[in-house]
């Protein structure tokens, strides 16, 4: 954005963050942290964008983009934000969602099925072979005003995936997924109205067993079955902006 002359402000909610030091950051605001205080942080940015006009507001992590989109009818007036519509962020950002969409257009998934209580546990413990994956249905649940951040767990055996489910379903439904051995792959996407306007493919050299952001990654060919089932995806959802289909593969 600076490189093309647009003027880029910072609204941070911590302390110190790496986009500041920037040449192109003109400006820096500190707001009210997101995660324990999600309605002071939105009345500070509702004031920011009163204050001054702005062309764009770009949330760069869920903790941002979820009180934009609960707060989209206050803030939309005020200036243009990057965030998806209501359908295409309930089928990206719920877990189970995003399997629903995915098989509906045909491209790979694992076994899955959703816990909503510890009923489903012996069924479970006897209709899959272990590991099993644990994934929380979002990766961001608020409770109340509280936010948990989640993330994906791998259960090596009943108990385990016992002990699991106990603290996980307090906050959200969990998916039980089959283990699958290969490496991760990132297709990202450009697209307008799901039309493909840009693509590339990463592959994950390293990441973490249970699953998270990999430390090591390199750019690879795009596989076209895999190309193919994201574009399907994507278009199903009138997609417009950047976009990540994730794979193990």
């Amino acid at each position: 954005l600076g490189r093309h002359g647009v003027e880029v402000h910072l609204g941070k909610d911590i302390p110190f963050a790496v986009p500041e030091l920037s040449r192109y950051t003109r400006q820096v605001f500190q707001f009210p942290n997101a995660g324990r205080e999600p309605e002071a942080w939105v009345a500070a940015l509702k004031a920011r964008l009163e204050a001054e006009p702005y062309d764009l507001v770009i949330p760069t992590v869920d903790k941002y983009l979820v009180p934009v989109i609960r707060h989209r009818r206050e803030l939309e007036p005020l200036a243009r934000l990057a965030i998806p519509d209501d359908r295409g962020f309930e089928y990206t950002y719920e877990k189970s969602k995003t399997l629903e969409l995915a098989r509906a257009v045909g491209a790979p998934c694992p076994r899955t099925e959703q816990v909503d209580s510890l009923d489903d546990l012996e069924r479970i413990a006897r209709e899959f072979k272990f590991p099993l994956i644990v994934k929380p249905v979002s990766s961001k649940v608020w409770i109340g005003k509280v936010r948990h951040d989640l993330h994906v767990e791998l259960a090596k055996d009943r108990d385990d995936l016992e002990q699991r489910l106990r603290r996980l379903l307090t906050l959200c439904p969990v998916l039980i997924q089959s283990f699958h051995r290969g490496i991760g792959v990132g297709q990202e996407f450009l697209t307008r109205n799901g039309e493909v306007i840009a693509a590339f493919q990463h592959d994950r050299v390293h990441e973490p067993l249970g699953g998270g952001g990999s430390s090591y990654r390199k750019s690879a060919p795009l596989i076209p079955e895999l190309y193919e089932a994201s574009v399907r995806m994507l278009n199903e959802l009138k997609w417009t902006g950047v976009a990540m289909v994730e794979y193990k593969y």
